[in-house]
């Protein structure tokens, strides 16, 4: 999915995006179990190449993926039994994600397979497929916010207060937008971002109530998502009302 984040138009075609891509060592780091990913110009002692590094870790990955496993389950039945499953595939994900403190072991998330049925659905190609695309999109918008951070030079040096790093996540995700709808899976891209800012809103509820931080509120990015691109999401039932029962 980096690779497609990477060499997308909307990269390739700037040429300082393209440089700083250039510059980027994506890391992998499919044992750790934190649902989160961060961009940094700074070296980290252990690894011997020179930064910037983009960091995503296991738990995000496994996240993203049982996300779209729910979700392409639900737009290849789409019923009313199919929508319960999703709700309480996110929901489960949700509930392990804050009780383990922003992780998610692999143990968890066989454990929401096991008791939401989703287990059934591996072994149906056309969910498969679709979730792949779905998984493919949240994937991308979690790449291509933290490329945007890199080549938009955000790493560079320490944000001033919290309304300066906001307006940064701002253009990062700006960055990630532009990057996707470039990309051959722009299709789902409405889908993956919608269930992209569901997970993060149920990793700001680990940060505790009412937290100040260097973020905007997902459940505030959320929603000018959706407001933004009505019909997709009316496409797939989701409106700023009925996506609630995705959230903490």
């Amino acid at each position: 999915m980096a690779q497609f984040v990477f060499h997308s138009p909307h990269v390739q075609g700037n040429h300082l995006y393209r440089t700083r891509a250039g510059e980027t060592t994506l890391i992998y780091a499919s044992a750790d179990d934190k649902v989160n990913a961060f961009a940094t110009d700074q070296t980290i002692p252990e690894l011997s190449i020179e930064p910037p590094y983009l960091v995503v870790h296991g738990g995000m990955t496994r996240t993203a993926r049982l996300m779209a496993l729910g979700l392409g389950a639900d737009r290849r039945h789409k019923s009313f039994a199919a929508r319960g499953t999703l709700i309480q595939t996110v929901q489960g994900l949700g509930v392990r994600i804050v009780s383990g403190a922003g992780n998610l072991t692999k143990e968890a998330a066989k454990g929401i397979l096991a008791e939401t049925g989703l287990t059934a659905s591996l072994g149906d190609e056309e969910i498969l497929c679709l979730a792949r695309s779905y998984a493919a999109a949240i994937l991308m918008n979690v790449v291509g916010h933290e490329l945007g951070h890199i080549v938009l030079g955000h790493t560079l040096g320490r944000a001033g207060n919290f309304k300066v790093s906001r307006n940064q996540e701002r253009e990062a995700d700006s960055f990630a937008a532009s990057v996707i709808a470039t990309s051959p899976f722009s299709d789902y891209l409405v889908g993956g971002s919608i269930f992209f800012w569901i997970l993060l809103a149920w990793v700001d509820k680990t940060l505790g109530p009412e937290k100040e931080t260097t973020h905007p509120h997902a459940r505030e990015r959320l929603q000018a998502f959706i407001k933004a691109n009505r019909e997709e999401a009316a496409s797939l039932g989701i409106d700023v009302e009925s996506v609630e029962e995705f959230l903490p």
